[in-house]
């Protein structure tokens, strides 16, 4: 069970995404070697520019369909660690816009690495709790043994006629199951080791390029913006976490023996919308413009993923909500801020 340190070659794929860029950015500040892949030249420039500083340690290689057979082939030689964050984000698909992407990307990054990762140690391929997550009764914790065969129902028994969301759940579903799939076939043929990251709705600053508008991306900004009933805010809303806390935690997935072989939920808890009004409130800078909600609203059980088995392997800690939720405002209000 070898680990990935400084000043050891890491890729990191889909390198320009909102968590990615993060990774791509404490990598270089503690000293790694970081080669990045992105669709388009416009993106690769956008991150040599943004970490110019680090000159020769980050590398950009553009790959403009990751589906592709062999797509993965050039940039997994001689890197010692993999980040595999790559995945489409699509919210309304189809199987073959959604799933079929999601899943080729996964096994095609697995097959090069097999056929040409000969310095690799580990790879970590990013996953989502929702791969965890399916209907229970309120109040039921989630584990690293749920699996979300609901979605999976779904979309065998509805086709393309399935919800819009169930496409992703399945789709990152899928792609994880397949990830170990090939690793259990692969592994006596290989000297790395797998793990995949489990994550929730993730707040805080925006540190990429994606701007709509003038105005960063953001889900939990564009929750903000809208008016919601008094009597829901207190409703189970989801679990979250801090981006930069998601990004650290794909690189201690690198760097803790104890973490090969397992999949590692990230998560500081769950949270109602008025959970972040009330921490919003106490924010300094103080914040105008932000809604007050209904404060003292009954809060309704939690069904949240548990994230204490990752949280000890790693040695995980976590900004509060309302750092987070502070540190969105800022970065939506002021890009590039952070």
């Amino acid at each position: 069970m070898a680990i990935v340190t400084p000043p050891s070659k890491v890729l990191v794929t889909g390198a320009n995404g909102f968590i990615a860029v993060w990774i791509v950015r404490f990598l270089l500040e503690q000293g790694y070697a970081v080669r990045g892949t992105v669709r388009t030249d416009s993106k690769a420039k956008y991150l040599k520019e943004r970490f110019a500083q680090h000159g020769s340690k980050l590398e950009v290689l553009v790959i403009p369909d990751m589906t592709a057979k062999g797509a993965f082939d050039e940039s997994v030689k001689d890197v010692q660690g993999i980040l595999h964050t790559a995945a489409p984000v699509i919210t309304n698909g189809t199987y073959e816009t959604v799933v079929t992407p999601s899943v080729d990307m996964t096994e095609n990054i697995l097959l090069s690495a097999l056929k040409y990762g000969n310095e690799l140690r580990r790879i970590t391929v990013t996953s989502s709790v929702v791969t965890l997550m399916q209907p229970h009764e309120p109040g039921y914790t989630f584990t690293d043994k749920d699996w979300n065969e609901y979605a999976l129902q779904e979309l065998k028994d509805k086709g393309d006629k399935a919800a819009p969301h169930i496409f992703y759940f399945a789709s990152k579903t899928l792609a994880e199951r397949a990830a170990w799939k090939f690793y259990e076939e692969h592994k006596a043929e290989v000297k790395w080791d797998l793990e995949t990251i489990l994550f929730p709705y993730v707040f805080g600053p925006k540190f990429h390029e994606e701007y709509s508008n003038g105005k960063a991306q953001s889900f939990l900004y564009s929750h903000l913006e809208q008016q919601k009933l008094a009597d829901t805010l207190g409703d189970a809303a989801g679990a979250w976490a801090d981006v930069r806390d998601v990004a650290l935690g794909h690189i201690l997935s690198l760097q803790k023996e104890g973490a090969a072989g397992k999949r590692l939920i990230i998560s500081a808890g769950g949270f109602a919308w008025q959970d972040v009004y009330d921490a919003l409130a106490t924010a300094q800078p103080k914040l105008e413009g932000i809604p007050k909600g209904t404060p003292g609203v009954p809060r309704k059980a939690f069904s949240i993923p548990d994230a204490s088995k990752t949280n000890e392997l790693l040695g995980m800690t976590y900004h509060s909500l309302a750092e987070s939720a502070r540190d969105t405002v800022l970065s939506v209000r002021s890009p590039g801020s952070f």
